[in-house]
């Protein structure tokens, strides 16, 4: 293999010993530290970003191929749930750019997504690429917008949620 397309080893053992939230939030991170190097011009920085969200991808794939339960979860609908987990965040404070989201809501359509909650939780969103999970995803998009349609305050959250939505039906 060629030295320069394979990933650091220090990102490597990053990958296999770190919780699975941790990798998820990494791959976010990595989502916007990759777009910003290539807006400054930097490919090279770019494509080693994008060769460690390949690393974390294959992680996350091989672990959940494993079939392995954490037992340690709540019952019912957890504090934090699946899309924030994730990464997918809209609004002043924490939003990420539009192709930031929509990646990560490429993410979470495709799977493996993180396990968040009782498994009966889990169950509402289906397989990886499923129409459940699709409807789950759009449920929840309209389920924000709804809640805080009258809160001022939210009106970048809402038009964001909006204009996610409006992708999300027309790319899936």
């Amino acid at each position: 293999m060629d030295k320069s397309r394979s990933i650091p080893e220090w990102a490597e053992k990053k990958i296999k010993n770190s919780f699975i939230e941790v990798l998820f939030e990494w791959r976010a991170t990595l989502y916007r530290r990759s777009g910003q190097f290539l807006d400054d011009g930097n490919i090279e920085d770019s494509n080693k970003a994008e060769l460690i969200i390949s690393g974390i991808d294959s992680e996350i794939k091989r672990r959940k191929h494993s079939k392995s339960v954490d037992t340690n979860r709540t019952s019912g609908i957890p504090e934090e749930g699946v899309m924030s987990a994730m990464g997918y965040h809209v609004g002043i404070t924490k939003g990420e750019k539009p192709e930031i989201r929509r990646r990560i809501l490429t993410d979470i359509y495709n799977g493996p997504i993180i396990m968040v909650g009782s498994l009966e939780h889990m169950e509402e969103w289906g397989e990886d690429s499923s129409v459940k999970r699709l409807n789950k995803i759009k449920r929840n998009l309209k389920r924000f917008i709804f809640s805080n349609k009258n809160k001022e305050h939210h009106s970048t959250a809402i038009k964001e949620w909006e204009e996610d939505l409006d992708w999300v039906e027309k790319n899936f």
